[in-house]
């Protein structure tokens, strides 16, 4: 063999080599990113199971007051119908409930104090910003929950023109997840588009979709973006789960309610993605599961939170931290329900009787 051809040979070889020992780093790299991520779960989920993440309920009463709404009164000033429009929108003296309503805050109380493990609730009238709450301030790991306001700042900025939601990622094994989700039983390296993947981080909770859509935001700006609307935990962490307060889910679900009054497109959409996803806990005082919602589940933990779409609509958040008890879960969260849904309910039967005194007369 000629002394070239050797060379060349040798080189061949050499390249070879470098070729294989490149395919092995990245795969070594893609493994660690596969575990990285994996380890992220792990690590809270281990917290949780050692207590690490839940607090002692330090406020065992329930809290009843009223959050600024931003129903719009453009009707004239001395007409009649104005003067009725006006007092449904306005806010009852919480010193003055009536009776039924104030036994119905009772009943709540007393069913979260009955119980040992973690509970954080908070309800919320949409219209008149009517809210009631039980340990509302008091942050846990957020498991899925966290999804819900990831998905819902994406769509504003694609509402924005920031964000195209027909661009496409690829999905590969650094993505993949073996927990929630349909992506898990796709091939890699193949392309889907945000779009897609913001349905399959909703509708299936997909944890790999959930992690290509974080890859593409940018964090600092998703952290102020709810930062500037009051939330205090969500994305302050440096992972994409953390943790959450049932006043900051209030916060995200009532953005997302507000997005869809006023974009008829994106908002739209996105409200029926969340209407229409596959888990659901909170149900309306019917057992209905009539909710606009993002559930999370992780070990002990069951959360929902969730926009009842009762023909007035309110807000639901309940956290749990159940020991991992399904059934337990599972009970807590329709009796809830049930509660809360009988006193929305006795709360507009109220409204509308007080406001009956300011509806026009009919000739």
């Amino acid at each position: 063999m000629g002394k070239d051809k050797k060379d060349n040979l040798l080189s061949r070889i050499i390249n070879n080599k470098y070729h294989v020992l490149i395919i092995f780093i990245l795969n070594i790299f893609c493994l660690y990113k596969v575990f990285d991520y994996q380890n992220e779960l792990h690590e809270y989920r281990k917290q949780i199971d050692n207590n690490e993440l839940i607090h002692i309920k330090e406020d065992t009463n329930t809290q009843y007051y009223y959050e600024d709404n931003n129903i719009e009164n453009n009707q004239k000033k001395g007409i009649a119908i104005s003067n009725y429009i006006t007092c449904l929108n306005s806010q009852v003296d919480t010193n003055n409930l009536p009776d039924d309503i104030k036994n119905n805050i009772d009943e709540l109380n007393n069913y979260f104090n009955s119980k040992s493990m973690y509970y954080s609730f908070l309800y919320k009238d949409i219209y008149t910003g009517f809210t009631i709450s039980y340990n509302a301030d008091d942050p846990i790991f957020t498991a899925s929950t966290i999804k819900a306001p990831a998905m819902i700042y994406l769509y504003e900025q694609a509402s924005l023109g920031k964000i195209d939601l027909k661009e496409e990622i690829t999905y590969t094994s650094n993505y993949y997840s073996d927990g929630s989700g349909i992506l898990k039983t796709k091939e890699f390296d193949t392309k889907y588009d945000i779009e897609t993947l913001v349905h399959y981080t909703i509708y299936y909770s997909d944890n790999a979709a959930y992690r290509m859509i974080m890859d593409k935001l940018d964090r600092k700006d998703l952290q102020k973006f709810w930062q500037d609307k009051g939330t205090k935990y969500i994305f302050t962490e440096n992972n994409i789960w953390g943790n959450l307060t049932a006043n900051d889910a209030n916060i995200f679900m009532q953005e997302l309610y507000d997005f869809y009054l006023k974009d008829d497109t994106y908002g739209e959409k996105l409200m029926y993605e969340f209407t229409n996803c596959l888990w659901k806990m909170v149900t309306d005082k019917e057992g209905e599961y009539n909710t606009a919602n993002k559930i999370g589940y992780s070990g002990a933990n069951y959360h929902d939170i969730a926009i009842v779409l009762d023909e007035n609509p309110y807000i639901l958040v309940v956290l749990s931290h159940t020991g991992e008890n399904e059934v337990e879960a599972e009970s807590f969260f329709k009796k809830t329900s049930y509660l809360v849904g009988t006193l929305h309910d006795n709360y507009w039967k109220y409204k509308l009787e007080e406001c009956e005194k300011q509806k026009p007369i009919s000739n």
